[in-house]
C-alpha cells in the first residue's frame, strides 16, 4: 500500500460509519459485519490523525444521525458522493469490496444493505 494515495482522517470516518449504518439496517449489530470495518480502518490509520477511538465514536455518532434521518437513501448518498470526490479510484474499489465483506459477514444479504451496496458502486463508477 505504500505506493498507494494515503486515506484521509474524515474519509475513514465517513467509510466506518457507513459500515455502522450497514450492519444495522437488519435491525441488529453483528459483530461478525464490524470485524471487517475496524480491521480497514486500523490498518490505514496513521498516527497524526489522532487518537483512533476518538473516530470510532464519531462514527458511531455519525451513524446514528444517518440512520435517524428522514431519508436514509438520501443521507447514504451524500456519504457516498462526498466519498467519491476525495477518493482515487483504486480507493472506491478497496470501499466497494469492504463493503461487499461487510455485506455478507453475517451471512445473510437483506435487501437494504444491497440497496446501500448499488448506492456506493453508482457513485464510485469512474
Amino acid at each position: 500500500m505504500s505506493d498507494q494515495k494515503a486515506y484521509q482522517r474524515e474519509d475513514l470516518e465517513e467509510i466506518f460509519a457507513s459500515c455502522i449504518v450497514m450492519t444495522t439496517l437488519d435491525g441488529e449489530i453483528h459483530l461478525d459485519e464490524l470485524k471487517p470495518a475496524v480491521s480497514f480502518v486500523e490498518s490505514r490509520w496513521q498516527g497524526e490523525y489522532g487518537d483512533i477511538n476518538d473516530l470510532m465514536m464519531q462514527a458511531r455518532e455519525s451513524a446514528g444521525e444517518i440512520l435517524d434521518s428522514p431519508s436514509l437513501s438520501k443521507s447514504i448518498g451524500s456519504i457516498a458522493e462526498s466519498l467519491a470526490g476525495s477518493l482515487d479510484q483504486d480507493q472506491k474499489n478497496e470501499i466497494l469490496e469492504l463493503l461487499k465483506v461487510v455485506l455478507h459477514a453475517d451471512g445473510e444479504a437483506h435487501d437494504m444493505e444491497h440497496g446501500m451496496y448499488e448506492i456506493f458502486a453508482s457513485k464510485f463508477q469512474g
